[in-house]
């Protein structure tokens, strides 16, 4: 169960290959993991969004039995007495082994995906940063979300996420939260083979909009050569399965 959440410092180095974390601090968040605490967000945090001052965590009920999760924020998260906002998202009656999978945050909204085993209603969702929902996309939450800065900051920008089996990136409209690309018609995800595709989180460079994506133990990279096309896909961690 996670107790702390570690704050790093991300430098580069002088090799492209080599990157170096420094450790900037510890917050200690176990009165998020209490049922019986107001900061409630599930019994473990799984997701984590930092703005270099601000902490946002997603919960997630790793419990044999059904149990509610949330986010929350940590406002001034290094400081010595970090303050825990009021818990928003709420999923109730989450059923056990499932919860929040990832957070992405762009400075002026925090998205979200969901997965309880299912579809749900509440799958890919999008919050102010007081916490107000502002639209909520119906699928299963199962690999993640990030937010998708677009072809060199332009072309096709929005929440994008995937599902497990899906070979496609789907993005929704940042604002409207309206499909601008489904399973069915957005960016092919490759290499992704047949079958036991299990992504788990993606990422984009904030510059061309290249992908970086974890499917199970492996992390692939592809290039970006429009809003929703890619090139060049290539297995860049190929840890044991």
């Amino acid at each position: 169960m996670l107790r702390t959440a570690p704050i790093l410092l991300l430098a580069a180095a002088t090799l492209p290959a080599q990157v170096y974390m420094t450790p900037l601090g510890t917050v200690d968040i176990a009165v998020t993991s209490g049922a019986a605490n107001p900061e409630y967000i599930g019994n473990n945090a799984s997701a984590m969004v930092w703005n270099g001052n601000d902490l946002w965590l997603a919960g997630f009920n790793n419990q044999a039995a059904a149990g509610n999760c949330a986010i929350i924020k940590v406002s001034n998260a290094l400081a010595t007495t970090p303050t825990f906002g009021t818990p928003f998202g709420l999923q109730s009656a989450t059923p056990a082994q499932r919860g929040y999978t990832g957070l992405d945050f762009d400075g002026t909204r925090i998205v979200a995906s969901f997965d309880p085993g299912a579809s749900s209603p509440q799958g890919i969702t999008a919050y102010d940063l007081a916490g107000n929902q502002l639209w909520a996309k119906a699928t299963r939450g199962s690999c993640g979300v990030a937010l998708d800065p677009g072809f060199y900051g332009v072309v096709d920008a929005g929440t994008a996420w995937t599902n497990f089996g899906a070979g496609f990136r789907a993005l929704q409209d940042n604002v409207t939260g309206a499909d601008i690309y489904t399973l069915a018609t957005g960016m092919p995800l490759s290499p992704v083979g047949t079958s036991n595709i299990y992504w788990r989180d993606m990422d984009f460079d904030p510059s061309r909009g290249d992908i970086w994506l974890r499917r199970a133990n492996k992390l692939i990279a592809a290039e970006r050569t429009s809003g929703n096309t890619l090139i060049n896909a290539r297995v860049v961690v190929d840890a044991t399965q």
